[in-house]
């Protein structure tokens, strides 16, 4: 984080089950600390207002955005509803970066953190740079490995399959975006 104050914060989606989350109860998934610190760095001065980003994700059918349901959740925690701006169209990282970028040219913000899962951030760095926006970084989320104890830390398991898992889908990611010319370094 360079500046010490930023016209705004986004902050990428993909963090509740949105499949059973409601408008009174969000369901966050381990991906939650993307909310938590924006909210955190808000409320220290850090930037004046909040960009959230990402609607149902959905390819079929209507489902709830996530960021309308984010943006209840921020209020309830004491960021003012004039400070909280919601993009709620987007469906993958390249779209988050899309939308976000109208809503800070129209808003005239020229110094963006932008708040990701660390694994994510690459992609989502290299999304923002291909649409003209330059942001400072701010990961969270980190996947740490921690210290081997004997033999039954080398055994797979639901944790590692996830992790796996986890790097599958982001690799996948950039290399279809790189194809694509969705992101640019």
């Amino acid at each position: 984080m360079k500046d010490s104050n930023y016209d705004a914060i986004v902050v990428l989606s993909g963090m509740t089950h949105l499949s059973i989350s409601t408008e009174n109860q969000i369901e966050f998934s381990g991906a939650a600390d993307r909310i938590l610190k924006a909210v955190e760095l808000f409320k220290q001065g850090k930037a004046d207002s909040l960009i959230l980003s990402g609607g149902s994700g959905a390819l079929f059918g209507d489902s709830l955005s996530e960021s309308q349901l984010l943006k209840n959740f921020v209020i309830m925690m004491g960021v003012p509803s004039e400070r909280v701006h919601v993009e709620a169209n987007s469906q993958n990282t390249y779209q988050n970066a899309v939308e976000s970028a109208k809503i800070i040219k129209k808003l005239g913000f020229t110094k963006i953190l932008l708040v990701t899962s660390a694994f994510h951030m690459f992609r989502a760095h290299g999304c923002f740079n291909k649409v003209g926006i330059d942001v400072d970084l701010f990961p969270v989320d980190y996947i740490a490995q921690r210290e081997v104890q004997d033999f039954r830390d080398f055994l797979p398991s639901s944790g590692s399959l996830n992790l796996v898992s986890t790097a599958i889908h982001e690799l996948t990611g950039i290399v279809a975006y790189l194809l694509t010319g969705r992101i640019s370094f």
